[in-house]
């Protein structure tokens, strides 16, 4: 799907909530800048549609993590506007720290995407990769793609301070990012060998020495 027009969709989301729910929303700043961060989001990674099937070696990942994703953050839209309004759009400590988290989470993705050029795939794809990488982010976790998803996604929940919302999306994550990390380690490994085993040995998944 075209950028432009997931940035475009993107905002109508936030509209729509903000349609629906207290006027006094417009004047929010948290879903504006919810969609600036989304933004970004979108402009540093491959364009990428929600039914795409993908590669062989994919096996519905994408669509696994991409839908785990939207589903959440829906969630945690709606709990922040029908329930947790006002309170969600308040500036306790927690929604700095959900902020911070947010920030991040972007960061990091955005430095993996950046620094694995052509060789970012939104599917499994190792044709793409002419040597195991084990430079930048990739020094420090194997998957620094998916800890900046989490921190990002996570983030956002806390930011919005939608607590029943924040364990699903966890736990959705958490799942899609493991099953797709299995099936993309098998690709790479078929692909590159010994050289990716050993990578595997020094270097923590998404998690530094883990």
């Amino acid at each position: 799907m075209n950028k432009v027009t997931n940035i475009v969709m993107l905002a109508a989301f936030y509209a729509l909530f903000m349609y629906l729910g207290d006027e006094t929303l417009w004047h929010s700043s948290k879903f504006y800048i919810l969609w600036v961060v989304g933004i970004f989001a979108l402009i540093y990674q491959p364009g990428f549609q929600s039914m795409d099937k993908g590669t062989p070696e994919d096996k519905g990942t994408a669509r696994q993590i991409l839908w785990s994703i939207q589903i959440t953050q829906i969630l945690g839209v709606v709990e922040a506007v029908f329930y947790r309004f006002p309170e969600s759009f308040t500036w306790p400590a927690w929604a700095w720290l959900g902020l911070a988290l947010t920030l991040v989470g972007l960061c990091v993705r955005s430095w993996a995407v950046i620094h694995l050029g052509k060789a970012f795939t939104w599917h499994i794809d190792p044709d793409q990769a002419d040597s195991v990488i084990r430079t930048g982010p990739y020094s420090i976790v194997r998957h620094p793609s998916y800890t900046g998803a989490f921190l990002l996604y996570t983030g956002s929940l806390v930011f919005l301070g939608a607590w029943f919302s924040l364990p699903f999306c966890m736990v959705g994550m958490y799942l899609a990012f493991a099953r797709r990390i299995r099936h993309e380690e098998i690709a790479l490994e078929d692909k590159f060998g010994e050289s990716y085993a050993q990578y595997r040995k020094e270097v923590g998944a998404i998690i530094p020495g883990i």
